[in-house]
């Protein structure tokens, strides 16, 4: 990050109105939540207040967040900063009933970033508004499928049908690569997700439709949707709903609307809803195979490839480095904030692709050569030999990784972490190797760009067998198998957070297997 050119950018900005003054924040880096501004201000409980700010974020903020908050105190409505919108003046806006017994409150202005950096703020706002209360009728929704929907004949004031279903994609039978070396066949006491996924020889991606919504609502980056008085059933997948102020009630299922129903501040003709609940812009798996393949479909890429395209808001260097590499979003995306609410005339959703982690549909194929010819990758195959380390990660750390890395070296095998890598050369670098050895994990998301054939190794933990890479291996038709580690039991930790360790003795008859240590069979 160049500071020097940012501070002296940063110096000649004027304020977002006349006789506002700016407000230059410095952020010491490191990721956490740094209280940028912040001051203590008498209040009286059980009213409401609203506080206001503009805010400048530079291009060159690596940061993940930035809000306001009234400090130890849970707010009701909250508008953060849009990332994606960069070198302009936004408003970000937070509003919160006092509780009883509470007489001072601290406004603050909040921000990360893993590096140093200053932002702008401008225009401070703190002021009583009206108290707002729960209003359960106007704001209670039902929870329905797309098809419960079609059945009931619903339609808008003028006429048109809620929602219409066409068929987008074929039926497809995926068959799974087998285990064929390293842990060939499962022990007892593992926890599979999912159960029985071992032996699995496929799996059917069947009925892929492409659903038109009109008169719909896209409540903030997570996507869920309604129309009418409904909660679309399908766009609630892996979604957080406190987090887009819902709750569901544990009995009658419906969901209703913690704070006053605010209508859309803005709406659009036509849109393309690109949105995969709460992991969709918070894991790179998700993101590569939930989210951006929903841009690319045909016919839904063909027969909306002019509408808006609705996707989550930007919060890791990775969407950006990947949004590069996709013309096809240039000018037509807006990215969608936290509480964000948008209103589509006419909202085109395919949900067994923005949702289709466990089961990913072959059409990917179309859009990942695409992808990886624009990373610069030009057919050829270097035959490198990849362990992809995680000693960067924060959780399951393998304790035993400099023994594993230093047998891997012995056999040809470079050690790489993603970390640092732009996206393209995350790209790049699986799609020229032969053998890839790894830690169950989301970088593992890049065997989607393998050369078919080529082999990976999973090294998976007993009580976390997850077999999503496995199926992302299967649309690179790659060669697959698998080494269980032995996890170290803490009880103070969550199983996907053990530590563990990789028996060597296994890790040597891998790699002295031919199953696994022959060259791939390149096609063309």
């Amino acid at each position: 990050m160049d500071n020097s050119r940012s501070s002296s950018g940063l110096d000649m900005i004027e304020p977002p109105g006349p006789s506002m003054v700016v407000t230059r924040h410095e952020l010491s880096g490191g990721n956490a939540a740094d209280p940028l501004f912040c001051f203590l201000m008498d209040v009286d409980a059980g009213a409401s207040y609203l506080a206001r700010v503009w805010v400048y974020i530079p291009a060159d903020f690596d940061g993940s967040d930035v809000r306001l908050v009234f400090a130890g105190n849970t707010p009701i409505e909250v508008r953060s900063a849009n990332l994606a919108l960069r070198n302009q003046w936004q408003m970000l806006s937070v509003q919160i009933t006092i509780p009883e017994g509470v007489h001072q409150i601290a406004p603050s202005l909040v921000a990360n970033s893993s590096n140093r950096a200053d932002l702008l703020s401008s225009g401070w706002q703190i002021s009583r508004s009206e108290r707002i209360r729960p209003d359960y009728e106007r704001a209670r929704f039902e929870v329905v499928s797309l098809d419960e929907i079609i059945r009931r004949g619903k339609q808008t004031k003028d006429g048109w049908p809620l929602v219409v279903k066409t068929p987008c994609l074929p039926d497809a039978e995926v068959p799974i690569p087998a285990v064929t070396y390293g842990q060939i066949e499962p022990p007892e006491g593992i926890l599979e997700y999912p159960k029985g996924g071992w032996k699995m020889p496929s799996y059917a991606v069947n009925d892929v439709a492409m659903y038109v919504l009109h008169d719909a609502v896209v409540h903030g980056e997570q996507g869920i949707i309604s129309v009418g008085d409904m909660i679309v059933a399908e766009s609630l997948f892996h979604v957080n709903l406190e987090l887009q102020g819902f709750t569901q009630d544990k009995v009658d299922k419906q969901v209703y609307f913690l704070r006053n129903y605010i209508k859309p501040e803005t709406w659009v003709e036509s849109a393309s809803h690109v949105l995969c609940g709460f992991v969709g812009n918070r894991n790179y798996a998700h993101w590569w195979v939930d989210v951006v393949p929903a841009i690319m479909i045909p016919p839904f890429h063909d027969a909306f490839k002019d509408t808006t395209l609705l996707m989550p808001q930007i919060r890791n260097q990775w969407q950006r480095d990947t949004l590069a590499l996709l013309p096809e979003t240039y000018g037509r995306t807006v990215f969608i904030g936290e509480h964000d609410r948008i209103g589509c005339r006419e909202l085109c959703f395919v949900p067994k692709v923005t949702q289709s982690h466990p089961h990913p549909h072959p059409f990917r194929r179309r859009l990942l050569d695409a992808v990886k010819e624009r990373a610069g990758f030009d057919g050829s195959h270097s035959g490198r030999r990849i362990y992809l380390s995680r000693r960067d990660a924060s959780a399951r750390k393998l304790l035993n990784e400099d023994d594993v890395s230093a047998m891997l070296t012995y056999y040809g095998f470079e050690t790489v972490v993603m970390t640092g890598r732009s996206v393209a050369e995350q790209i790049k670098l699986f799609a020229e190797a032969s053998h890839i050895i790894s830690p169950h994990g989301a970088g593992l998301a890049n065997v989607l760009f393998c050369q078919p054939d080529a082999a990976l190794c999973e090294f998976l933990m007993p009580s976390y067998v997850n077999w999503s890479i496995r199926k992302m291996a299967a649309i690179s038709e790659m060669r697959y198998g698998c080494i269980l580690g032995r996890e170290i039991i803490n009880s103070d930790s969550p199983i996907m957070e053990r530590n563990w360790m990789i028996d060597l003795d296994d890790l040597e008859k891998l790699v002295r297997d031919q199953n696994f240590m022959r060259e791939p069979n390149v096609v063309g």
